[in-house]
């Protein structure tokens, strides 16, 4: 994972976090179900982290990345509307993106 904001070399922010590294703090503070929002911005994490909500009973859904201006977008929100745990979408924009004839014919498909 490369942000700017993140600091370089090992860092507690810089590591993969699993269930099992979450599942005794909320026990100890009441949390009964997470919700998991993708960072990383590939379809494999998005699937990583759909195979791991179905897996964990405290995983209530996942906010997956998906870039609405590809082209095979319609494709992709089809495999990705088959989920169970799916509860949201996020992208990443820039400046420009919602002039995009390609951002609006992706957020029209989402809509869909």
């Amino acid at each position: 994972m490369n942000y700017f904001w993140m600091p370089t070399g090992e860092s507690f922010v810089r590591r993969n976090y699993l269930p099992s590294d979450l599942a005794s703090n909320l026990e100890a503070a009441g949390v009964t179900r997470t919700v998991l929002v993708q960072a990383n911005q590939t379809q494999e994490e998005a699937k990583f982290l759909l195979d791991l909500a179905d897996a964990v009973e405290f995983v209530a859904g996942v906010v997956v990345w998906t870039d609405l201006q590809a082209s095979d977008v319609g494709h992709v929100l089809d495999e990705l509307l088959r989920r169970d745990k799916l509860v949201g979408v996020r992208h990443d924009p820039d400046d420009d993106w919602l002039i995009r004839d390609s951002s609006m014919r992706g957020l029209r498909m989402l809509a869909e």
